[in-house]
């Protein structure tokens, strides 16, 4: 089957019949879904959107992604910032991938990466028209980012931020989303035949205060970790 004129979508792999391989319209990407016997050809459009939403990247960003995914890591979200910077959530961490100088990777990118179990929350910073995404995680700060912001501020250089310049909804969908992968990682799945020790308990707490006292955590945040902390629900 020739490839001329067909639109983007998911295949059958000409070099491999036991899966499909992502055309994006004009050539094949290095996406690729095997093919379940159990599953219909009309089961995919997630998949097939979320390889879209890739297939936007960055030649430089998605080698580094696919240099740093685990095998069988399946991504989840992806946010676009400016100059090509990315934010991009898997079931089980979130990377934040930034190419060319302004990041100091001159013919590559620049690839951080937290477990969900290590990130403190998940900020959005606006301003009129552009702003930032930003992970709060240990070491990097949630102190408030501008767009157009210097040193610590920048979101252009920063590890734990990526600047954004417009489709506000789409961001803070993906956000929210990202937010929630976040509370399942961290959500305490209790044992009744093992109680917690209270004095484990009291220590957290301490540390998620000193957190809001310092700035690194919202009240928001800190009373949504305090009743994770305490099996409370929401």
């Amino acid at each position: 089957m020739t490839t001329e004129g067909r639109p983007a979508d998911w295949y059958d792999d000409p070099n491999d019949a036991s899966r499909w391989r992502y055309w994006n319209g004009k050539e094949w990407e290095d996406h690729y879904e095997p093919k379940p016997s159990s599953v219909a050809r009309s089961a995919l459009p997630a998949v097939s959107n979320m390889a879209a939403e890739v297939s936007k990247l960055r030649k430089r960003v998605k080698r580094a992604l696919s240099d740093n995914l685990s095998e069988g890591e399946v991504i989840q979200i992806v946010i676009s910032g400016a100059n090509g910077q990315a934010m991009i959530g898997t079931a089980t961490r979130v990377f934040v991938i930034k190419p060319g100088l302004t990041a100091g990777a001159t013919f590559g990118a620049a690839v951080t990466s937290w477990n969900y179990a290590n990130v403190a929350g998940v900020q959005v910073h606006k301003g009129m028209f552009n702003g930032s995404v930003v992970i709060q995680a240990p070491g990097q700060t949630g102190q408030h980012s501008s767009y157009w912001g210097q040193g610590k501020s920048d979101p252009h250089k920063a590890p734990n931020a990526i600047p954004i310049a417009g489709g506000w909804d789409l961001v803070r969908k993906n956000v929210a989303r990202l937010q929630e992968l976040v509370d399942d990682a961290q959500r305490p799945q209790p044992n009744p035949s093992t109680p917690i020790p209270q004095s484990s308990v009291a220590d957290e707490l301490k540390k998620l205060a000193e957190l809001r006292d310092s700035g690194v955590l919202s009240e928001e945040q800190f009373e949504r970790a305090k009743r994770r902390q305490l099996g409370e629900d929401e």
